[in-house]
């Protein structure tokens, strides 16, 4: 083996090691970058999973607030009945009252409830009382035609029975 063999032969280790260490801190590189976007990726997910947990929380508790209303005014509907309680009457009103605001977002609740408003007092009141009970229960997912009317307008109460 001459010199020059010897000096080809460390030039070409040299040159490989230093070639192997640059291909090293490149592959490493191109991985740390991949493993940020990953990370990125993740996170955003993360925050579109955690809005729409949020939004589904929202539409339960929304749904929760109307079932309570819902069983406010029917549980004393006895307030307006042909025989009415009167210990009924503030939670009966009270409820029809939260209907407005916890039923906004409903055009068949809110056109009943102003329809029920107006015929207050008057012959058409039990139908259209029979009207927003109807409504209120189709916009929390009851459906009203398994009841008849009268079970709206004849609560059960004491010396009815």
């Amino acid at each position: 083996m001459t010199y020059r063999d010897v000096i080809l032969a460390l030039v070409s280790g040299l040159f490989g090691a230093i070639g192997a260490q640059l291909l090293s801190i490149w592959h490493g590189r191109k991985l740390e970058n991949e493993r940020a976007a990953l990370t990125q990726q993740l996170e955003k997910e993360r925050q579109h999973l955690a809005r729409l947990l949020e939004t589904e929380r929202q539409a339960f508790e929304i749904h929760r607030i109307k079932l309570d209303v819902l069983r406010k005014i029917a549980g004393s509907r006895a307030a307006v009945s042909d025989k009415p309680l009167g210990e009924h009457r503030s939670r009966f009103f009270e409820g029809l009252n939260e209907v407005m605001v916890v039923f906004s977002g409903s055009k068949d609740v809110s056109s009943a409830l102003i329809a029920y408003k107006a015929a207050l007092n008057t012959t058409n009141a039990n139908d259209r009382l029979i009207d927003l009970f109807k409504a209120v229960c189709r916009d929390v997912g009851i459906d009203p035609t398994s009841f008849n009317d009268s079970l709206f307008l004849q609560p059960f109460a004491p010396g009815t029975i």
